[in-house]
């Protein structure tokens, strides 16, 4: 197995499973080469105003999956990439359709929403993310 860091999806909403089986399904080519995919539920912490907790699901991928930094060719290695890119962010839009938010956690806790983003947009937020420190 790889080295490279996980890569954290949260995703939040109504429809969490369905949604993170979309993101699973899209990444299955690359799943046994690089390892599992995990998910791990978690609650939202509601600020002590008498709301429920929000549910959210983080869905972490090995980040070799997608990250190009530590292969011999990059550029060659991200024209691959980019396809198992593009097929995450379609079901990054599919979840959306289905009122579900999925967003990448980087390094320094924030998240950034993966809606808006091209292939290229993402696969440099990963470089980012994956980058030896």
């Amino acid at each position: 197995m790889d080295s490279t860091p996980h890569l954290e999806l949260v995703l939040r909403g109504p429809a969490l499973d369905e949604a993170a089986d979309g993101l699973v399904a899209a990444l299955s080519e690359a799943r046994d080469k690089h390892g599992d995919i995990t998910r791990t539920p978690q609650e939202e912490p509601t600020g002590g105003n008498g709301r429920a907790a929000k549910p959210a699901l983080i869905v972490a991928i090995p980040g070799a999956i997608l990250a190009t930094t530590q292969v011999r060719d990059p550029i060659v290695e991200r024209f691959k990439k980019r396809r198992q890119a593009q097929q995450v962010l379609d079901a990054v839009r599919e979840a959306r359709k289905k009122k579900v938010n999925v967003a990448l956690r980087l390094t320094d806790g924030e998240e950034k929403p993966l809606t808006k983003l091209s292939a290229d947009d993402f696969l440099d937020l990963i470089e980012q993310t994956v980058k030896p420190q």
